[in-house]
């Protein structure tokens, strides 16, 4: 993975935590909002034919407000898949988190009729976008609004996520898909959200989700400030971005996460693959992730 498809510029990721997030957010909508005036035929020659199912920049709520990174993220995701996954095109897949397709785009053309496309997420406006552009033109690819709370995209979320049960039958997926969604639970959360994968997944079915890990080298690295990445508070055996808002940044004990595995069922394929968040040298891409293979 190249590491500069991130755009990081000196000393970027030293600023970053000083800049309130509601800050970010209201800075990137203003530019964002500015960029999609007359950006249609941009967006055609990324996307072709595909074009209407990309998101103008101001939707983009859930990563960065470019449409060649969400060409490459959505294409990353998708070649992992592929290659660590075995993906095929007739999997039943479910993606925890959608947010606003970047993990989707790639899977349209992709899966065949006899494969299926489950989303799910907190955030209306994004299942709502996603149902009208994709939902109603391909009837296998589903989209689920879900009142979890989040303490960023949800606040006022009626279910706690440490109680929210999958609303779908017992082994009923092939894949599970979960991008930048543990990065933002505690625990015991997390806890739930992998007994819930076991659920729903079948056997042999897989799992992939990516984290934050912490471990000797992990840590060493943040307490030298080498990542992006400060994580100087802690909660529980987690290490947390802001102490008032866990869901900006968490990162897990790599050992506590193996041991949930093996609790629910599952073998962890491979090696874990590691990510530069917190920026050791040897990497596969930004946030670590882990495929597990449900017993």
């Amino acid at each position: 993975m190249d590491k500069t498809k991130f755009k990081f510029k000196p000393g970027q990721h030293l600023l970053k935590p000083f800049i309130p997030r509601k800050l970010k957010e209201v800075i990137k909508d203003i530019m964002s909002r500015a960029e999609d005036v007359g950006s249609q035929s941009r967006r055609q020659q990324l996307f072709g034919e595909m074009e209407p199912l990309v998101p103008p920049l101001r939707m983009m709520f859930e990563g960065p407000r470019d449409y060649e990174l969400f060409k490459e993220n959505g294409r990353e995701f998708f070649d992992y898949l592929r290659q660590f996954c075995d993906l095929q095109p007739n999997h039943k897949i479910l993606d925890i988190g959608c947010g606003i397709g970047r993990k989707t785009f790639p899977l349209v053309a992709y899966l065949n009729e006899q494969g299926s496309y489950d989303g799910l997420d907190i955030v209306e406006k994004g299942v709502q976008w996603l149902r009208a552009k994709v939902g109603t033109k391909y009837s296998n690819f589903r989209f689920h609004l879900t009142d979890v709370s989040n303490g960023y995209y949800n606040a006022a979320g009626e279910i706690q996520a440490v109680n929210y049960k999958f609303p779908f039958p017992d082994q009923s997926f092939d894949l599970v898909l979960m991008g930048s969604v543990f990065t933002q639970m505690l625990t015991d959360e997390v806890e739930n959200y992998l007994s819930e994968i076991a659920r729903v997944l079948k056997p042999g079915g897989q799992a992939f989700i990516t984290y934050f890990l912490l471990n000797e080298e992990a840590e060493r690295l943040v307490d030298e400030g080498k990542g992006t990445l400060r994580l100087k508070y802690r909660v529980g055996k987690c290490r947390v971005e802001d102490k008032n808002s866990v869901a900006d940044a968490v990162a897990h004990q790599e050992s506590d996460m193996r041991a949930l595995y093996e609790r629910f069922g599952f073998d962890i394929k491979d090696n874990i693959h590691y990510g530069f968040w917190c920026g050791r040298e040897n990497y596969t891409s930004y946030e670590d992730f882990v495929i597990a293979v449900k017993r």
